[in-house]
């Protein structure tokens, strides 16, 4: 009976996410996630080499400068770009993402210099980069920009494949890049330029697959129309801006603060453990998470009451898939990371230990928090990000003050994002409920 048990338990697993997921669905997440099992393997496969080809610190100063690009990239168009998926017509979508284009050249040049005050001012310890990483700047938050403009517009017309394929050719442009260059031993430039390679690269086709559909939407916009879209999505900038901009910053500020308060070495230490996370996070969180956001704007637009129990659905997969990889990192970490990153790597092996259940709520409740652009939650979580802000902040003051090791320093800081998430959670719930009762008191959709 025991042995029958045993045997049927893994079948009956697999038997309990497929019924969490429809066909549809399924085939969405599946052409997006293979594509990024094929960007994210290379990644993996070259990230043994890499760690032998940088330092800890070479590693460290690319992660600070990626910090900043992944917090000011978000505010480069204002987040009009995400209101392209759920936009109500393609018009609308396309309004928002050429005015998302326009938007972005400025605020770029802007965001360079506030780089330029935190290097200077040796702020939260961007101090460690040089003062050309200001200039460079600009550049880097355009592509990073307009990749995430084009990303969307793709999706909203259900492109998985291409957005797939696209994928891929990033990460082998990049995983180029970067190994040429440590060959030749240029630094942590070499990782900088990789990562700006393949991002330019994967911009230029996403452009060339969603122009002409772009421009024929736009050719039926006139200046009137166009002041109505951008109002519309007012929300975007005055409420989702200030939200994600507390929600990456929370996110993106650990690396420099360790780097600041415990060195540039143990930045590097930290950069590869985000590394390590991001094959996870990106297989199964991304992938899921582009199809969650097309599919709950579709069922918001034509079958609201599905809205919940499909978020409760995607959540419970999202777990399902994770908690076994992240189970076994937690168990094996230390002795993994050392074996295959090298021996210099091994407190990031313990690191990631500790941190697995702080990457395990990420992994869950991230992906399906893009509701919050889809039932006008954006109030939420600008609440929820502020708060998770402080919490992120206070943990490296205490840590500070009572002289807490880096190791001691990040388990404490995973335990307050944990709590973190599963509130987060019940607020999504909670302001899902609440888009269902409006969209009930306003009747049947039309």
């Amino acid at each position: 009976m025991n042995e029958l048990q045993e045997t049927s338990a893994p079948l009956g697993y697999l038997a309990r996410i497929r019924g969490l997921v429809r066909r549809d669905f399924v085939r969405s997440v599946f052409v997006l996630a293979f594509g990024t099992l094929l960007g994210n393997g290379l990644s993996a496969l070259v990230s043994p080499i890499l760690t032998r080809l940088y330092a800890p610190g070479d590693l460290g100063r690319a992660g600070v400068f990626t910090a900043f690009i992944n917090v000011a990239s978000t505010a480069s168009a204002l987040r009009y770009e995400l209101a392209i998926v759920s936009a109500d017509t393609a018009e609308d979508a396309a309004t928002l993402a050429l005015g998302s284009l326009v938007i972005a050249l400025p605020v770029s040049i802007l965001l360079g210099g506030v780089l330029y005050g935190l290097i200077t001012m040796k702020l939260f310890g961007f101090e460690v980069l040089p003062l050309w990483a200001a200039a460079v700047a600009p550049l880097s938050l355009f592509v990073a920009s307009s990749f995430l403009t084009f990303r969307f517009w793709l999706l909203r017309d259900g492109k998985f494949a291409s957005v797939s394929r696209i994928f891929v050719g990033q990460n082998i442009t990049r995983a180029g890049v970067q190994l040429g260059s440590g060959v030749g031993h240029v630094g942590w430039t070499g990782l900088f330029l990789g990562d700006l390679s393949g991002r330019t690269l994967a911009v230029a086709v996403m452009a060339k697959r969603g122009w002409a559909d772009l421009v024929a939407c736009a050719r039926r916009i006139n200046r009137t129309e166009f002041k109505r879209v951008f109002a519309l999505h007012r929300e975007f900038p005055t409420v989702s801006l200030p939200s994600t901009l507390l929600d990456m910053v929370a996110l993106n500020l650990p690396l420099p603060l360790v780097a600041r308060y415990f060195g540039v070495d143990a930045g590097g230490q930290f950069a590869l453990v985000q590394m390590v996370f991001a094959l996870p996070a990106s297989l199964i969180g991304g992938s899921i998470g582009d199809a969650f956001h097309s599919k709950a704007a579709e069922l918001a637009r034509t079958d609201r009451d599905q809205v919940r129990p499909f978020f409760l659905r995607t959540t419970r997969l999202l777990f399902l898939l994770g908690v076994g990889p992240f189970l076994f990192l937690a168990l094996v970490g230390p002795t993994l990371v050392r074996l295959v990153f090298g021996a210099r790597w091994e407190t990031a092996g313990i690191l990631a230990a500790v941190m697995t259940p702080w990457a395990l709520g990420q992994l869950v409740v991230s992906p399906v928090s893009r509701i919050v652009f889809i039932v006008q939650g954006q109030r939420v979580k600008l609440l929820n990000d502020a708060f998770n802000l402080s919490i992120v902040a206070a943990s490296f003051f205490v840590a500070s003050h009572l002289h807490l090791s880096l190791i001691r320093t990040l388990g404490v800081l995973t335990a307050a994002q944990c709590v973190m998430y599963i509130v987060y959670f019940l607020l999504l719930l909670r302001t899902i409920s609440k888009f269902t009762a409006r969209a009930a008191a306003a009747g049947p959709i039309v």
